[in-house]
């Protein structure tokens, strides 16, 4: 979901009609909620979000933080306070508009992790929110909520470099591209974690996958990616319907290509 899309469905949802009211409650809602989370689960909830909604969503961080103990009404009371609303039914509006939002905008797993450290009562209010065009969504074209110019990565690059964008751009995931620009695989953190685990899983292989092992002679940080990627990755084209993805690209962000080759943007 684009930045604007996102704002539509909370002025739609919750009745505003001032775009600049929505940005303001939205940003109380969104910072509320990345308060109330560890600044891990944080860091996994902005991979999946725009540039434009990672940058609302990140003002004003604390870094070693700890969990803010919110409970639903706490929570109301913030957003009202924050966005400078008139009363606890405008907050609770919000609230419930820009969760819903999130449900559209989150992969099914990350949406789940969000819920999973919510107390009750704020658990309530996330089951309550609607994701927007519920009933209009399995015709929605793939381009209205993917993330545009996403950042690629050569597969002759090191590993390291994987790592440090992965780290500075809070990402979990790259499309590695060849010159051409072309799409050749994809790289994930679990990619980074099961190559960089593997020596020390060298003592419980049989001799046969111990001299494979050592065949890959290069450390763990000079290894280039492409010798770790996962190749050929499920793509969807942009103009494809969401209700109808391939199966196996839809629990996890995904790239979007044309013809399956070229990336465009980046889905989650």
């Amino acid at each position: 979901m684009t930045p604007r899309a996102f704002y539509r469905a909370v002025m739609e949802e919750s009745g505003e009609t001032r775009l600049e009211t929505a940005k303001r409650a939205a940003a109380a809602v969104l910072q509320a909620l990345r308060d109330r989370l560890t600044p891990e689960e944080a860091d996994q909830v902005a991979a999946q979000l725009p540039a434009e909604l990672k940058t609302v969503w990140y003002q004003g961080e604390v870094a070693d933080r700890r969990p803010a103990r919110l409970r639903r009404e706490a929570f109301y009371e913030r957003v009202r306070r924050d966005a400078r609303l008139g009363s606890r039914q405008q907050a609770r509006a919000f609230t419930l508009a820009v969760f819903g939002a999130l449900k559209r905008q989150l992969s099914p797993g990350e949406a789940e992790d969000v819920l999973a450290p919510l107390p009750k009562d704020l658990k309530e209010v996330w089951g309550e929110a609607r994701a927007p065009n519920a009933g209009r969504g399995a015709s929605t074209p793939i381009r209205e909520f993917m993330s545009r110019t996403p950042i690629s990565i050569d597969p002759d690059a090191p590993v390291a470099t994987a790592v440090a964008v992965m780290r500075e751009r809070r990402i979990r995931q790259l499309p590695v591209v060849d010159d051409a620009g072309r799409m050749v695989g994809i790289v994930s953190d679990r990619d980074l974690r099961t190559a960089l685990l593997a020596p020390a899983l060298a003592e419980h292989l049989s001799a046969a996958a111990r001299r494979r092992l050592r065949s890959a002679e290069a450390s763990f940080e000079n290894l280039p990616v492409g010798r770790v990627m996962t190749w050929r990755p499920v793509t969807v084209a942009p103009t494809r319907r969401s209700g109808t993805p391939r199966r196996s690209c839809w629990n996890e962000a995904s790239p979007v290509c044309r013809w399956s080759t070229r990336v465009v943007s980046w889905g989650s």
